[in-house]
């Protein structure tokens, strides 16, 4: 990995941090959106980038309150948006929690 790449990242590793889950969704959908940043990182590590931090910050949850916001189908942590960048992010509050919460139907 490059400086300037690894600069890049460091930046919005700082950028993330203090952000809670539905600004960190945003800023997600930003990046992954934004033809500038995707020059300087692939999509696909882009993403796994937004995924370690959405984990991590999951990670923080009680299990009951992971699990209230789930019975919730994870609305409270959802941004506002389109319908389709809704529908993507539950997926992925969805598949970070599952192991979490194990059987939970969330």
């Amino acid at each position: 990995m490059g400086g300037c790449v690894r600069n890049k990242v460091a930046e919005l590793r700082a950028t993330c941090r203090g952000l809670r889950v539905p600004q960190i969704l945003a800023l997600r959908r930003l990046a992954l959106a934004d033809p500038e940043t995707l020059r300087w990182v692939p999509a696909a590590e882009l993403d796994a980038f937004f995924t370690e931090i959405l984990g991590i910050e999951l990670r923080d949850f009680t299990y009951e309150s992971l699990e209230r916001i789930a019975e919730r189908n994870y609305a409270p942590l959802l941004p506002p948006g389109p319908p389709a960048a809704r529908e993507e992010d539950l997926g992925l509050l969805r598949r970070l929690s599952h192991p979490l919460l194990g059987n939970h139907p969330g």
